[in-house]
């Protein structure tokens, strides 16, 4: 090996000394890594050439390590894609491995392959802040705990511009695997990693990560959950953004898992094609969040996600819950959920027991054409107490309750909020004989009371009732208020079903009428007659706004001067 100075190393100028800048130390093919880094100290980086490398490397503070170099090692000719330069395990050790007092050390184009061993995985690190940057970890299979990279010890590592590539566990996190450690992981590519139990990208076990701008394709985990991130027992989670996670499949929780008291926060996520597969039933085809757990989510958009059970998008239980976006109405909506599916109930979401309005909430979110086979095409809340506002469900369906389902069987019953909601082209499977919901299902023994329904907007419903108050249960009795709603001209059905629902009609702001969109298969949800008038108290005391309840005033198609992109953008003018 050969050590350089990379500049001269003392230099005088007005009679001070400056610190000499650290050394380049050469590694050529078939020399040791292990030997250069012994030789190495702060500030000096350890050139690696092209060939592979079959050792154990153990990282050195402050030293940086590079790899990609052809016999030359001039930064010119530095390429790790043609030059690859590998370190293999050899199936029974890892390839690098850094310890508590590593800091500030960076390891730069490296191919990491052929981990094993307990507890395995291609990187461990155990403690300190090391910086991997550059690398490919692929086909590491035969590891213990994980297959790519092992974080524990309160290790504040950086992951950057990594890929991760078929890298598989028989437990948890094929990719990773955090355990009691804050990490930051950012901009990297996960693909094809398996986890036989949880987490097929990444496993985190109490601890708090920073995630922002990876791509995740492909992961896989078993019925433990997780196709691409399983959290556990992390009470601050940490904040995962910009993230898009592809194909991803799990017994439960297509894409993510979030358990056991876990508490953790998603922006700008995008979940796409991800199902839940168990044959003792699937739930949550994106995401399954349960056991007193925590969920937030800022325009996430679930498409052609599926659940061979519950929540074909999202499924939660026993947790509190909150997604938002900032405006339902646009058609490609950052929050949404698009052609989800469920085998039972909740083809977009299904929520059990969130308790708590000023907690959990849905709000700013776009349902589209999502099916259930039994209740609930759009969403299925049961037992909750929960705040449903300035959403828009169109074309959902369901056997009953197409655009949403709405069940408590409790004494007393939780009191859901639903408000400023449109509801388009919904529609029911069952037998209209039996008085199906098209739109919107209340199920309730006992006439219970389940809820504030105020300014929602319930249209153009294919078959079933708008609103139907029995669904096969008992009858819930609805506070009703500023509500429009109006059947298919083909519908057969009655507009409402069940006492309960149909008495508000014609008082309290409430009406049987076509709300009349700008276009005859509306994008936006102009409304061509505004059919509405000032201060609906019952929603604008929960939402902070004033909405309109209904008259006849016309009012044409673009008439304020900032284009209407919605229901719930005219009433914005009112707030």
């Amino acid at each position: 090996m050969l050590r350089t100075r990379s500049s001269i190393g003392l230099l005088l100028w007005l009679g001070t000394t400056l610190p000499a800048l650290g050394a380049d130390i050469q590694v050529p093919t078939g020399t040791s890594i292990n030997d250069a880094l012994a030789g190495a100290g702060p500030g000096d980086r350890v050139l690696v050439q092209a060939g592979t490398y079959q050792e154990t490397v153990s990282l050195v503070a402050g030293v940086e390590l590079r790899g990609g170099y052809d016999a030359s090692f001039s930064e010119g000719s530095r390429d790790p894609q043609s030059n690859v330069t590998m370190i293999h395990g050899d199936g029974v050790r890892s390839c690098i491995v850094s310890g508590a007092t590593v800091d500030s050390a960076r390891v730069d184009g490296f191919l990491l392959r052929g981990a094993g061993g307990n507890p395995g995985g291609a990187i461990q690190v155990n403690g300190g802040s090391p910086v991997f940057s550059g690398n490919e970890i692929s086909e590491n299979r035969r590891s213990g705990v994980t297959g790519g990279a092992f974080i524990v010890g309160g290790s504040t590592a950086r992951f950057e511009n990594n890929v991760f590539r078929d890298n598989s566990t028989s437990g948890s996190g094929g990719a990773f695997r955090i355990e009691n450690s804050a990490p930051e992981i950012c901009g990297n590519t996960f693909e094809g990693n398996v986890a036989r139990n949880a987490g097929g990208a990444l496993f985190v076990f109490n601890s708090t990560v920073a995630c922002s701008s990876n791509t995740i394709r492909d992961g896989l985990a078993g019925n433990g959950g997780g196709g691409a991130f399983c959290f556990q027992e992390c009470p601050d989670g940490g904040i995962v953004k910009d993230t898009v996670i592809e194909d991803c499949e799990a017994g439960h929780g297509g894409a993510i898992l979030i358990r056991d008291e876990s508490q953790v926060s998603f922006e700008g996520t995008s979940i796409r094609r991800c199902s839940a597969t168990a044959a003792s039933g699937g739930y949550g085809g994106g995401v399954f969040v349960t056991w007193f757990s925590g969920l937030s989510m800022t325009d996430a958009r679930f498409e052609d996600c599926s659940a061979t059970t519950n929540g074909g998008g999202l499924y939660s239980f026993r947790s509190d819950l909150r997604l938002t976006g900032s405006d339902a109405s646009s058609a490609t909506s950052a929050a949404a959920f698009v052609n989800c599916t469920a085998s039972h109930q909740g083809g977009g979401m299904w929520v059990f027991a969130s308790v708590d309005t000023a907690i959990n909430r849905v709000t700013g979110v776009r349902f589209s054409d999502c099916t259930a086979y039994l209740e609930g095409g759009g969403f299925y809340f049961e037992e909750c107490e929960l705040l449903f506002s300035e959403n828009l469900l169109e074309r959902c369906a369901g056997r009953d309750g197409g655009g949403g389902a709405i069940v408590t069987r409790a004494i007393p019953s939780p009191f859901m909020v639903v408000v400023n909601n449109t509801f388009y082209k919904c529609s029911a499977t069952l037998d209209p004989a039996e008085g199906p919901g098209g739109g919107l299902v209340l199920m309730s023994p006992n006439n219970a009371s389940v809820g504030l329904l105020a300014g929602n907007v319930i249209s153009h419903t294919l078959s079933g009732a708008c609103l139907s108050c029995l669904g096969g249960i008992g009858e819930a009795v609805p506070t009703l208020r500023c509500t429009t709603i109006f059947n298919d001209p083909a519908n057969p059905s009655e507009a409402t079903s069940g006492a309960q629902c149909a008495a508000p009609i014609g008082a309290q702001g409430n009406a049987i009428r076509d709300p009349v969109f700008c276009s005859p298969n509306p994008v936006t949800y102009r409304l061509q007659a505004c059919g509405v008038e000032l201060n609906c108290d019952d929603a604008r005391n929960i939402t902070g706004h004033n909405i309109r309840g209904v008259t006849d005033a016309p009012c044409a198609c673009g008439i304020f001067s900032i284009e209407e992109a919605s229901w719930g953008q005219i009433k914005a003018k009112y707030r």
